[in-house]
């Protein structure tokens, strides 16, 4: 029987017993994987369809992850002067190939439940322990009812023998409350006394208009007789040329 499975975009067949490298799962090693099923085929009968292997399941071990073998690019352009190298490790995962179930159940959960003990049946020794705890829990329950019984039945005996002069008190506080209610119920009887009247308030005295008097002006400042300047003496009457004399 032979299956192909899809996982991480890519698909493999594979075999039960076949160890098979996949793109990384997030998964740690030693858990088991669920891949899901794209055709089954059986020999002499093939499965193929989402209606007949909806449920089909090939189950498988986490190995190991690794890295795989680098794998390098390379980038050139002729007379450009232009080269680039790049290297690369793909992260894989190795898986061991389990089972291949068309129901989707896996073989190795049920091996598993069946391999495990049965639980042992109960014993009498068993039974009869839990019957005698029963009994102390009960014997505890009894105790603890009579201990509270004890402790009422004191108290009223406390209660009983108590001196008269702490009953006598009781009255006394209630006739004090008593006393204290009529006090207050006499001042409620009594009449609110009487306001008295606001006194009138007095008229405002009306306001007087203020006569302004006129601002008497100042005599103006008397003007300083200054004496008048001294006249320059008159500059000499110029001598005549002979050019004046001959034009005259």
């Amino acid at each position: 029987m032979y299956a192909i499975i899809s996982t991480g975009g890519k698909q493999y067949s594979v075999a039960e017993g076949d160890t098979v490298a996949v793109e990384k799962l997030d998964v740690k090693p030693g858990d088991t994987v669920g891949l899901n099923v794209l055709f089954i085929s059986d020999g002499s009968d093939i499965a193929v369809g989402e209606e007949t292997i909806s449920k089909a399941k090939v189950f498988a071990e986490v190995v190991d992850h690794f890295r795989g073998e680098k794998s390098i690019s390379f980038k050139f352009k002729k007379r450009k002067g232009y080269k680039k190298i790049r290297g690369h490790r793909q992260e894989l995962t190795r898986l061991l190939i389990k089972s291949i179930s068309p129901t989707g159940i896996n073989p190795e959960e049920i091996k598993e439940e069946e391999e495990k003990p049965a639980k042992p049946a109960k014993t009498a020794k068993v039974v009869a322990a839990k019957d005698e705890s029963k009994v102390v829990e009960a014997e505890a329950a009894v105790e603890t009812e009579t201990k509270a019984a004890k402790k009422a039945a004191a108290k009223k005996i406390v209660a009983a023998e108590a001196p008269a002069e702490l009953k006598e008190a009781a009255p006394k506080k209630a006739a004090v409350k008593k006393a204290a209610s009529e006090k207050t119920d006499a001042e409620a009887e009594k009449p609110a006394a009487e306001k008295k009247p606001v006194a009138e308030k007095k008229p405002v005295a009306e306001k007087k208009p203020v006569e302004k008097k006129p601002a008497e002006k100042k005599p103006a400042a008397e003007k300083k007789e200054e004496p008048a300047a001294e006249k320059a003496p008159a500059k000499p009457a110029a001598r005549k040329t002979k050019k004046d004399e001959k034009a005259e």
